[in-house]
């Protein structure tokens, strides 16, 4: 089976990384491959998890953590990788593969509400690029906008179709950022539920009334905290408080690229 394959070849990106990475953090990687070909997943994750520790991450980086943590049977800790990886690499068959092969074998929390179809466009949108792209295509939008401005004064065809040419820029630009924006207040939204179970209550303390339960995998958005609860939205809409060891944020603390 396809998924197969990708499982077995865990450190397919490693040569990319290790030249740009320090020689210590060469060292981790070469260990974590080696470990996880020998079959002590947790001895790789240990090793995955010490690079980050240094404040380094990349997308490849948290897909073999993910391969790592799935091997292991940690499968919520699994989806938290992949959905930082994604975040880092959206458009990675590899990694897009896995992390619906870890989906289905998980018992999901609700059913997501269904989105009209301009919303469903805007999410695509939003998911298919990263953020430092979508800086990079505003930037150049921006360069686009000046080179117009001061090339109307110089040619006529220009000025004939200045006001449509800047139009059609300014349409870009509004979306272009509104989808940035999206994707940066919804990666530090959303946690993912790494417990096996966990009782979603009416309110923050411990003899609240259970409102829902949360499985592994599920994925929720964070609205609020009072330590240690994190009031979280399920993708059906329900609210609840939930304990925060039972959950971790998809947006990790901030790390340097590779």
């Amino acid at each position: 089976m396809k998924w197969r394959i990708f499982f077995i070849i865990p450190c397919f990106f490693i040569p990319v990384l290790l030249a740009f990475c320090a020689p210590s953090a060469e060292d981790d990687f070469r260990g974590a491959c080696n470990f996880y070909e020998k079959g002590d997943y947790k001895a790789a994750i240990r090793e995955y998890n010490k690079i980050l520790d240094t404040g380094y991450e990349s997308g490849e980086l948290y897909y073999d953590l993910g391969n790592s943590y799935f091997k292991d049977g940690r499968l919520g800790m699994a989806v938290l990788s992949y959905e930082r990886a994604r975040n880092l690499m959206p458009r990675d068959g590899d990694l897009e593969s896995n992390y619906r092969y870890v989906l289905n074998r998980l018992r999901h929390s609700a059913a997501p509400k269904p989105a009209i179809l301009p919303f469903r466009i805007f999410n695509k949108l939003e998911f298919y690029f990263t953020v430092n792209e979508f800086a990079v295509f505003l930037s150049l939008l921006f360069f686009v906008f000046m080179a117009i401005v001061l090339s109307h004064f110089y040619f006529k065809w220009i000025r004939t179709y200045f006001v449509v040419m800047l139009a059609a820029i300014l349409i870009l630009f509004i979306l272009a950022a509104s989808l940035a924006v999206s994707k940066v207040l919804r990666v530090r939204r959303e946690a993912v539920v790494v417990a096996k179970e966990i009782d979603s209550r009416f309110e923050p303390f411990e003899r609240a009334t259970t409102h829902f339960k949360l499985y592994e995998g599920s994925t929720v958005s964070v609205v609020g905290s009072k330590p240690p609860w994190y009031k979280v939205r399920r993708t059906d809409g329900k609210v609840g408080w939930v304990k925060s060891s039972g959950v971790e944020r998809i947006k990790p603390q901030t790390k340097k690229a590779l």
